[in-house]
């Protein structure tokens, strides 16, 4: 009987220390949903929405890039760097705050070319016609030419004067300044964009990590919230039905 009345003492007590450890562990993950909740209305308030001017008073404008979600196809990575913003416009609130309403979401793609160089045109037309094959509702792709040009010394002046090191130390000078190039053609186009997107460069083992991150961070400078994505050259498009 001892024994037993023992057992039965130990039994509740590990019943109770269960019922505690179970509150603790609830009391613990409604804390974290709390603290979670917290930061990520804190980081929404760095981008109020509401309280930017031209989602009031300014409808979207296709023609002149107001209020819409552009992206930078710079190369074919896939495909997925033309996925993700369509996913992204087919969303309620991308609709709202890029047409202030429920309609489809204006999207503007561009393609990168430089159509001084041999061939280019005949590449332009291919890409072209295998997104239309996709579907998208997007309209023509808007031509970017580089025009074989490199930045301009301004250019050149800011981003070596932001992060002390000029592009001929960098481990591809070439591609830096070809990135500085883009960066200038979607200043001109996307500052008044809603969201850009655009294909990030691709870091080599040779690059300097400081050269690498300096040209991402110039890439988002004077443009809307951007966000650089690139693909595993895997296939994430298709046009083929079944």
């Amino acid at each position: 009987w001892y024994q037993r009345r023992v057992h039965g003492k130990q039994w509740y007590q590990r019943r109770v220390h269960g019922k505690q450890w179970y509150q603790r562990r609830v009391h613990g993950k409604q804390w974290y949903q709390r603290r979670v909740h917290g930061m990520v209305a804190n980081d929404l308030q760095k981008i109020d929405w509401r309280d930017d001017a031209r989602v009031v008073s300014q409808p979207a404008d296709i023609e002149n890039g107001v209020n819409t979600i552009d992206v930078w196809w710079v190369m074919d990575d896939g495909g997925l760097t033309v996925l993700v913003p369509y996913i992204t416009s087919l969303h309620k609130f991308w609709q709202k705050q890029t047409s202030g309403g429920r309609r489809a979401c204006p999207v503007r793609l561009f393609l990168v070319v430089d159509m001084s160089h041999a061939g280019e045109a005949r590449e332009v037309a291919s890409v072209t016609s295998m997104i239309k094959r996709f579907r998208l509702g997007w309209g023509e792709p808007i031509l970017a030419d580089t025009e074989g040009k490199a930045p301009s010394p301004e250019t050149v002046e800011r981003f070596e004067k932001a992060y002390p090191n000029r592009i001929e130390n960098h481990a591809r000078p070439n591609v830096t300044r070809r990135w500085l190039r883009v960066w200038e053609l979607m200043r001109e186009q996307s500052s008044k964009a809603r969201m850009v997107y655009a294909t990030l460069p691709y870091p080599r083992e040779k690059d300097d990590p400081f050269n690498y991150l300096s040209l991402i961070d110039q890439m988002c400078q004077d443009l809307p919230p951007s966000i650089l994505i690139r693909g595993a050259n895997q296939n994430v498009l298709t046009f083929y039905s079944e």
